[in-house]
């Protein structure tokens, strides 16, 4: 499924939550989409998730779900920038120990200081209901019903090896491509939606997936 998509209240009126499924066949996919809503940070009681402010629309894409970036001001975008490898686009996630290694050092002493103090920032809107998020320091896999981007995780781990190999003696052919099984998780093929018993406005790859609310 490609294309920009909003799920809309069947009634009008706005909701805080909805339970939303697409199926395809034998492919079925459901997520919950809320209305904003944001993490805060309490000195006793560590982070929380406050309550969705109700909305008549959300739209269905990966910059509502779990994911985010961080970047210096100025030089290449690729080597000064933080993000989740999993969604770049998305909102939520601050990076852990772990993350700062993948950057320079430079990179990691600029963003350090002011993403150690952030007491609040958007909750993803997006959520597996089989993986809710409760903390910017989750790392669930994006929820949502499109394909995922090529150069996302876990599609980034297949496109072979851009080595010097490759660099002198293939180059500007592509690198022997590791190949990811057929219907595997970040394919075009989306898994569930839900809204009022109408097709959703959006191009898509396949003949017609229908959607409904819950």
């Amino acid at each position: 499924m490609g294309g920009n998509c909003t799920l809309l209240s069947p009634t009008g009126q706005p909701r805080s939550t909805w339970q939303v499924r697409v199926q395809v066949g034998s492919v079925d996919k459901r997520l919950i989409v809320r209305g904003p809503r944001e993490f805060r940070w309490q000195l006793l009681g560590g982070w929380r998730v406050t309550d969705p402010t109700p909305v008549s629309e959300v739209p269905l894409n990966y910059r509502y779900a779990f994911g985010g970036h961080y970047s210096l001001p100025d030089g290449d975008t690729l080597t000064n920038t933080l993000y989740y490898r999993d969604n770049p686009a998305g909102r939520g996630w601050l990076p852990s120990r772990a993350d700062y290694k993948r950057v320079s050092s430079e990179v990691a002493r600029y963003l350090k200081p002011d993403l150690n103090a952030v007491t609040r920032l958007p909750a993803p809107q997006l959520e597996d209901p089989d993986a809710l998020v409760t903390s910017p320091f989750d790392r669930p896999a994006p929820a949502g019903f499109g394909s995922i981007a090529p150069w996302w995780e876990p599609r980034v781990s297949y496109q072979g090896t851009f080595d010097e190999h490759w660099k002198t003696q293939r180059l500007p052919y592509w690198p022997d491509l590791r190949m990811p099984p057929a219907r595997s998780k970040f394919g075009s093929m989306p898994k569930k939606i839900s809204t009022a018993v109408k097709p959703i406005p959006c191009m898509t790859t396949i003949p017609t997936a229908w959607a409904k609310i819950e």
